[in-house]
């Protein structure tokens, strides 16, 4: 079964109220919390969105040949979905795009 995130930011939220209430201990809080870090870390892992070479270089406002020597070099991993067709991880370019210089 899976919990959606927003329904355990809900729970973490009003654990911490219940905490500083003092209707809970501090040590009931935190084995709640590791719980529930627990079951986050043991979630599968969502399906990706995946875009084209074409669509990464215009997310970095770069040509298609600057991207490919990104792939080249490393900073992004291509994923094979054909022959001859890759994609790329959209999470992987906005991680890069989010970056600080």
């Amino acid at each position: 079964m899976s919990i959606s995130t927003n329904t355990i930011n809900i729970v973490k939220t009003s654990l911490n109220h219940l905490m500083k209430a003092g209707a809970i201990t501090a040590t009931d809080y935190d084995e709640l919390m590791a719980a529930i870090t627990r079951q986050e870390a043991s979630e599968p892992a969502k399906t990706q969105a995946l875009i084209t070479r074409n669509a990464g270089a215009k997310m970095l406002g770069i040509s298609t040949r600057s991207f490919d020597r990104l792939l080249k070099d490393g900073t992004f991993h291509p994923i094979r979905v054909g022959k001859r067709s890759i994609r790329i991880n959209y999470a992987e370019i906005e991680n890069f795009c989010n970056q600080s210089p």
